[in-house]
Formats: structure tokens, sequence, C-alpha cells
């Protein structure tokens, strides 16, 4: 009969040769290459609308009145939720003192803003507790309202969309 001690020895040796056989099989699994799967639609875009192609920008003069309106296209989703930001040059562009009317048919809610800041103006607008009425096909979401302060040269000035610009859709993707 094996004494304590030598129980002992055989136990401590079976957890070495365990250890020793786990460390490089962890090592081996964690090291494959892990497939990542992503099931979201990025169809969504946003426009402004009228849009100037290269070399032929929009013509207007100092004091001239622009409206530019928001676009969303969906895509293959069905949008419930905008947040954009738009930034312009404040020393070309000014908005007008009501800066933005919302589309109210397809965004009848307000969550926030407008924020107005030097050169950009935020809102987030929803489209309310009824998920049937997301939007699914390409729509005005507003217009903004500039008047025009200061003259480009031959160089047109830009109205883009900020980084804190999102849509947000419902459904099963």
């Amino acid at each position: 009969m094996p004494s304590t001690s030598n129980k002992k020895k055989i136990f401590l040796g079976f957890f070495l040769l365990l250890l020793l056989v786990s460390i490089p099989l962890t090592l081996m699994i964690t090291r494959k290459t892990q497939e990542t799967r992503s099931r979201a639609s990025g169809s969504t875009s946003l426009s402004f609308t009228p849009t100037s192609t290269a070399g032929s920008p929009i013509q207007k003069n100092v004091g001239d009145i622009i409206n530019v309106d928001m676009m969303i296209n969906p895509g293959t989703n069905m949008v419930t939720f905008v947040r954009f930001q738009v930034n312009y040059d404040p020393t070309k562009l000014e908005l007008l003192p009501n800066p933005f009317t919302l589309n109210t048919t397809a965004f009848p809610v307000t969550v926030e803003g407008p924020i107005m800041a030097n050169g950009s103006i935020a809102e987030s607008v929803s489209i309310g507790s009824d998920p049937t009425k997301a939007i699914q096909t390409k729509t005005k979401i507003g217009t903004l309202h500039f008047t025009a302060i200061g003259g480009t040269g031959s160089t047109p000035t830009a109205i883009t969309f900020g980084n804190l610009t999102q849509a947000l859709s419902a459904g099963a993707n």
C-alpha cells in the first residue's frame, strides 16, 4: 500500500502533467483567428438638396436666402430617429431667426434642439411611439434656412454633416 507521501507525489505529478498539457492547448485555441459577423445594414444615407456638382456650384449673392432640404434615404432600414449636426462656414452663411423647419408629417416629435453654435446646428427628431410610421422611403427631414453673408470668390462654401449625426432604425436586423 503506497504511503501518504507517495500519494502526494503521484497527485503532484498528475497535476503538473495536466498543467503542462493545458497551457499549450489554451494558447493554441486563443491564437485562432476569430470570425466576426455583422448583421447591421449600413445602407441609410443623409443628403442635402439642392446639391451642387463639381464645376457647377449653386450661385448665390450676399444677402440671398438659401434654403437647403435635408433628406434621408433609409435603404433597407426602417428609420425611427435622426440626430443631425450640420456644420457650415459662419463667415459665409448665417442661420435665419427660424433656422430649421421640421417635416412634422414624417418626424412629429422633436427630442432635442435645435442647438446652435458658431458654425453648427444640431437637433434630434423622431417618428414618435408608433413603429408603423418608420421611414422606409426617401423622405425630407426638414429645411435649413441661411442667409449668404460673405462672398466665397471662386471657391464654394460647404454645408456638411458633423460627426454627431446618426440615424437609428427598428427592425429584426
